[in-house]
């Protein structure tokens, strides 16, 4: 009888050599944010958030919802107005309204 141990997140990502910053690297890499960063263990989910004041446009348009034009005014915004301190601060960005924030705030932080 084989018998398995309970391992957390943090324990079966050190065992695999995967750490949160590799995984953004390699989602960055490869422009798709929309499942960066999730380990999953039972039920519990990891995922790594995009700092949206310091993101660049090929970052911003990897979220999903988000295409170029509204990453480029997102951009535009924080070089006008300086960084923002919340992400309902998005809403005041020309084309982003609260459904869109709401839809893509799991995958942002400031």
């Amino acid at each position: 009888m084989v018998i398995f141990k309970k391992r957390t997140i943090a324990q079966i990502g050190f065992a695999l050599g995967v750490t949160l910053a590799s995984l953004q690297a390699q989602a960055f890499e490869s422009q798709r944010l929309t499942n960066i960063g999730e380990s999953t263990t039972q039920s519990t989910k990891v995922v790594a958030k995009l700092n949206v004041n310091e993101a660049t446009l090929e970052q911003l348009m990897a979220i999903k919802g988000l295409g170029e034009v509204k990453a480029q005014a997102i951009l535009d915004y924080i070089e006008k107005h300086g960084k923002l301190v919340s992400l309902d601060e998005l809403t005041e960005v020309r084309g982003i309204g609260k459904k869109l924030v709401s839809k893509v705030s799991h995958q942002l932080t400031i």
